[in-house]
């Protein structure tokens, strides 16, 4: 969390409270694996740090070279020292834990960081640094606004700068970006975590790689480089993707369809697809429609290179004429097979289609200014998909364009069918856009998993609205990644946005959510659904990127063949709250992409899973609804959850989920490393994190059991308001969280896991203002409750209760 940090009274309150359940220290040094974001209190996780642990931190001069007008002009590369340097400062800790973890008063800004034990001191790790996790575009031409999205880009104090520069990858040149004031005042959950920047004109087409400096322009004040690529231009496809940005479209002929009746009942389909057809033949165009009612008959097919154009939503619709039903069926595509491993890729779903499309687009391809209007049939209005399952469908873009569907096919009882559609995606995708739009649908948005992560789709300013109300999701994405949802309306949706098969690196900006009602199975607003993990089990051995699973039996390969990305997290033993990102694959070896910081060993439990992570949820507003915004229904790491509204709505979650894998262990989830701060929640609202569905092994007792931390590790619930709060059974988990107890509904949960901070946070008028349950070591520090029945209900193992207060001020016990 960016803000003031409160190091004076988090230091003061932790003399007068010694250190709880410590193991002896390990004859190694101590060794960090996670540290918390600082202005506040940060949880440190690694391992031996034992009762005599300090935090030094250090914080590095300038040492970058300038111009006159003080713009950089080259990235420091000084190395991290090893040791703390003289002038580093000493730390004393809120509480050390355990060997594996500690709570500091961390700074703001940038700095670099040890943990010193009388066996050592740890390697460093620079904590509070920028990190860009994903862009706009990564493929963006010179003169284009690039937007970047991370964490830390807020100067403090605000009176600093903050910096984007660009790299030239071939001749290592670094050139200085202007920036963007986002609004007249500083918006902390926004500031910190978007900034951007213009690429300058005539920029040598190329790779470049991005940096943002928060105003501390040491080599510990830079983030992280970034790899985008500069285009020469963009052709007509590539343009219309960005309709929000500056681009130029290169040079493009218009061809005008002249022999439509637009009458609303003659068969029009011909006429147009022949204009697309003659424009194709000659490359790319764009084909504009007249006015009227365009009633087609069978598919209109937009070829690659061709943007279809109508004079207007409502002044150009094209439609089904009751008299004359749409003749096609599903274009001649091959949709991705399922694995032998794993299913529900795109060609599962064929039997349950029957999809006869209105609209369909391959690739590179575009419809603008319109309005569909679904009819006999048209069981979709829009298909998106390549030829070839092999292939991507890229630059496909919907802009300024109202679909209408209305049917509702039932299916026989025991199949999973899909309803009516406005927009059918059944193919991997890069770039596609879905602007200002709005659609009025049973299903209006369905994207299906193909081989690949659907990469950089942008979501943005569209009113999407359940019709039948609550028939199924306003919007179902599938394997989403460095996409950008923002600025949309969500009604009346059995969900309001889902997740499915895996969901990382994504900004979710700004939408308002409204009416999204109870059932059996859905409700949940802004979900993340991608079950259990794929293995759990323990390590027989470990090198410096490897990681051997004793009694695996994998396909070699078999973890690239995914469609998501494929993670390592230990949950237990020797190397605790590592997180690595797999890379391959043999019969029982794990190739990770970075180093252990402490290497696993026999003792070491991991889970091999994929993640929701490090995605940005930022000020959206959910209102009137029979549920509550989970984040995660799997697994939750990195993220961070900040500037929600609730009213009237069961607030936020995410549960760490655990189901069994045959007659062998369950496959374990983790909501680990999280934020969630500045949240507003009032009526029927809380914050709970948990797992589910899981059969604990017992505590360490010498029988060589490691200690069983939980699911729920290392998440920070900070500066948060809940008022009026109360759950009711009117939720598919209401009683797996809480066992119908009204009387022990909280504010804030946290149930099944160790390490996690809450502070500073206000509950008022409610049963329970804090439940820690099952977990050790959970932190709650400096809260505030006001006519709580139960302020803190403490079912955990040595939690540590620091500085809680009533509105007055004064200490609760």
């Amino acid at each position: 969390m960016r803000k003031q940090a409160v190091i004076a009274r988090v230091v003061g309150a932790a003399f007068c409270c010694g250190a709880v359940g410590l193991k002896a220290s390990a004859a190694a040094p101590p060794a960090i694996v996670h540290v918390g974001c600082g202005g506040g209190t940060a949880v440190v996780i690694g391992d031996g740090f034992g009762p005599d642990a300090k935090v030094m931190l250090w914080s590095p001069s300038d040492g970058a070279a300038r111009n006159a007008a003080g713009a950089p002009v080259e990235v420091p590369t000084q190395a991290v020292p090893a040791v703390p340097p003289s002038e580093a400062k000493t730390v004393s800790p809120v509480r050390v834990v355990d060997d594996r973890a500690l709570y500091a008063a961390l700074p703001t800004s940038p700095a670099v960081m040890w943990v010193r034990t009388a066996n050592g001191v740890s390697s460093p790790r620079v904590i509070n640094r920028p990190e860009i996790w994903l862009a706009s575009d990564d493929r963006p031409a010179a003169g284009d606004r690039l937007r970047l999205f991370g964490r830390c880009f807020l100067p403090d104090p605000f009176s600093i700068k903050s910096t984007v520069a660009l790299r030239s990858a071939e001749t290592g040149k670094l050139v200085p970006a202007k920036i963007f004031e986002l609004s007249e005042q500083v918006t902390w959950n926004l500031d910190d975590h978007e900034i951007d920047a213009m690429i300058p004109d005539g920029l040598r087409p190329g790779a470049y790689d991005v940096f943002v400096n928060a105003g501390h322009y040491g080599f510990a004040g830079w983030s992280a480089p970034y790899r985008i690529s500069i285009s020469a231009g963009r052709d007509l496809a590539a343009a219309m993707c960005r309709p929000d940005e500056p681009s130029r479209a290169a040079p493009y002929r218009i061809w005008r369809v002249t022999k439509a009746a637009a009458d609303g009942v003659h068969d029009d389909s011909g006429a147009i697809q022949a204009v697309i057809d003659s424009a194709a033949a000659q490359g790319s165009g764009l084909v504009q429609l007249p006015s009227g009612l365009i009633a087609i008959a069978r598919t209109l097919h937009v070829r690659p290179g061709i943007v279809l154009r109508g004079s207007g939503r409502g002044a150009t619709s094209i439609v089904v004429w009751p008299g004359n039903p749409l003749h096609d069926t599903l274009p001649p595509v091959a949709l991705t097979p399922s694995l032998d491993w794993q299913r529900g890729y795109s060609a599962d779903w064929v039997p349950y289609m029957n999809t006869a499309p209105m609209v369909w687009m391959e690739t590179q391809s575009g419809i603008q200014d319109m309005t569909l209007v679904g009819g006999p049939g048209a069981t979709c209005a829009v298909f998106i998909a390549a030829r070839d399952w092999h292939n991507v469908s890229e630059n496909v873009s919907i802009v300024h364009t109202d679909i209408e569907t209305t049917q509702r096919p039932g299916v026989f009882r025991g199949r999973y069918g899909l309803v009516s559609m406005g927009i059918l995606i059944a193919s991997s995708t890069r770039c596609v856009t879905l602007f200002q739009c709005r659609l009025t649908c049973p299903a209006p948005l369905v994207m299906l998993p193909g081989r690949l992560e659907n990469f950089g789709t942008h979501i943005i300013g569209n009113t999407i609205t359940v019709s039948p109300r609550n028939e199924t999701d306003n919007a179902g994405t599938a394997s989403s990644t460095h996409a950008l949802v923002e600025d949309n309306v969500l009604v009346r949706g059995a969900r309001a946005l889902g997740f499915f098969r895996g969901c990382n690196h994504n900004w979710v900006f700004n939408n308002t959510i409204s009416d999204v009602a109870y059932r059996i199975n859905g409700g949940e607003l802004l979900m993340s659904e991608y079950g259990v993990g794929f293995w759990r089990g323990f390590c027989s051995a470990a090198g410096d990127r490897t990681i051997k699973a004793a009694g695996a039996a994998w396909k070699p390969g078999q973890f690239l063949e995914c469609s998501d990305r494929v993670f390592v997290f230990v949950e237990a033993g020797r190397g605790f709250g590592q997180i690595r990102q797999v890379t391959g694959n043999t019969q029982d070896t794990l190739s990770v992409d970075a180093p252990w910081d402490v290497a696993p060993d026999t003792s070491t439990r991991f889970s091999v899973l994929p993640l929701t992570y490090r995605n940005l949820y930022i000020n959206n507003t959910a209102t009137n609804c029979d549920s509550r915004i989970e984040f995660a229904y799997g697994s939750l790491v990195d993220c961070v959850v900040s500037g929600q509204r609730t009213q009237r709505c069961e607030g936020l979650s995410a549960t760490a989920l655990h189901e069994p894998q045959g007659n062998g262990p369950s496959a374990g989830c983790v909501v680990a490393y999280n934020e969630f701060s500045w949240n507003r929640l009032i009526e029927l609202s809380g914050i709970h994190l948990q797992e589910a569905g899981r059969d604990r092994p017992p505590r360490q007792d010498g029988s060589g059991e490691p200690f069983e931390p939980g699911s729920v590790i290392g998440n920070a619930v900070r500066s948060n308001e809940v008022m009026d709060f109360r759950n009711y059974p009117l939720n598919q988990y209401y009683s797996l969280w809480h066992n119908l107890k009204p009387w022990e509904d909280a504010a804030i949960s946290i149930a099944g896991g160790s390490y996690n901070v809450i502070e500073d946070n206000y509950a008022s008028r409610g049963p329970v203002g804090i439940r820690v349950g099952p977990g050790k070591g959970n932190l709650v520090i400096h809260n505030m409750f006001d006519a709580v029945t139960s302020t803190v209900l403490d079912r955990g193992e040595d939690t540590i209760l620091i500085g809680n207060s009533d509105p007055s001020g004064h200490p609760l016990p």
